[in-house]
């Protein structure tokens, strides 16, 4: 199978960029599969039990997860339930980022949005900053009413 969108995949804070590299598998029809030689290879260390399975980082547990009736085991990939976004695109550009978040948040006004961001409501957005929006305002937000 051939990825079709490369991305990152926010699985903790403890890992590196490089340990939550992400490729989107439109043919895999049985769920999502982790690499555990990527998470090795960031010093990580895999703990598999007859019920869960741990991922050890500087002797902290940063991933847990348990295992399956069907023998498999499964790993939360959203941190929170606040997370806006399973993975973040690669092959965008942060201008289209910005549009793509601004369109699934309603389309708000640039005041609101800034408001937001200020405020740590959108910290789940990854790459959603003042300074990127600030920035592009007159070019993707210019034509909403009361921007």
């Amino acid at each position: 199978m051939l990825p079709t969108m490369v991305g990152q995949l926010p699985l903790s804070p403890h890992l590196s960029a490089a340990a939550q590299t992400a490729f989107v598998l439109d043919d895999l029809k049985t769920g999502t599969l982790i690499s555990l030689a990527q998470l090795c290879d960031d010093d990580c260390t895999a703990l598999f039990t007859k019920y869960n399975v741990d991922i050890i980082k500087d002797d902290k547990v940063i991933i847990t997860g348990s295992r399956m009736n069907n023998g498999l085991w499964s790993i939360p990939i959203a941190p929170s339930s606040h997370q806006a976004n399973g993975i973040v695109r690669l092959d965008k550009t942060k201008h289209d980022l910005a549009c793509y978040h601004h369109a699934t948040l309603g389309s708000p006004v640039t005041s609101t949005l800034l408001r937001a961001i200020r405020r740590g409501h959108l910290a789940t957005f990854p790459g959603l900053t003042i300074n990127l929006i600030s920035k592009l305002s007159c070019t993707f937000l210019s034509g909403i009413p009361g921007s």
